[in-house]
């Protein structure tokens, strides 16, 4: 099981585009809402009901956590104290954690990044404490891709392999860390 999480001004091409390639694999995967009601609000106004709220969630079942970007979704994200302690678990556990464009701050702020290579949204990599920063300024190229072809190529990738990506990249705007070959 993968669980993605939305909070209130999450960017929802980010959140919607994981969970519809995962889904089309035939990944389970569910939408976590970290707010109290499981309909939530992206940071372009389309409301999307979560399939469970966070306190249902089955963590110890579960085998990758994605966090997409937006704001101030990122913000709720980090202001997420029990989030942030299963973030930690999964690290500790060496479980995958992708972060997506400004998403890579919470994982920064949970001090998760230290000696791990991460990007981030252009001009927010104040954000990644401890990280070794990897910038590709104006359209974030990676692996000779665009942002938006890339953030594809990262779902593409999640698909096919179920996280076993090469390094810490699968696609730009994007953040995998400790990825593993099974899910």
């Amino acid at each position: 099981m993968v669980y993605v999480f939305l909070a209130t001004g999450f960017e929802e091409v980010e959140a919607l585009t994981a969970v519809d390639l995962l889904r089309r694999a035939d990944i389970q995967v569910k939408t976590v809402s970290i707010m109290e009601d499981k309909l939530v609000y992206g940071s372009h106004g389309i409301g999307v009901e979560a399939d469970i709220l966070f306190k249902e969630g089955l963590y110890d079942r579960c085998a990758m956590l994605i966090l997409p970007g937006g704001m101030p979704g990122t913000i709720n994200l980090c202001n997420h104290g029990e989030l942030n302690e299963e973030l930690k678990l999964f690290y500790e556990a060496g479980k995958p954690i992708a972060a997506i464009c400004a998403a890579p701050m919470v994982l920064g702020r949970a001090g998760l990044l230290s000696g791990h290579e991460a990007t981030i949204y252009d001009g927010m990599e104040e954000e990644l404490a401890g990280a070794v920063v990897r910038c590709f300024k104006k359209y974030h190229y990676l692996q000779g891709t665009r942002h938006g072809d890339g953030f594809c190529s990262f779902a593409g990738c999640l698909s096919e392999r179920c996280g076993s990506c090469e390094g810490n990249f699968c696609g730009a705007f994007v953040q995998v860390i400790e990825v593993r070959d099974e899910l």
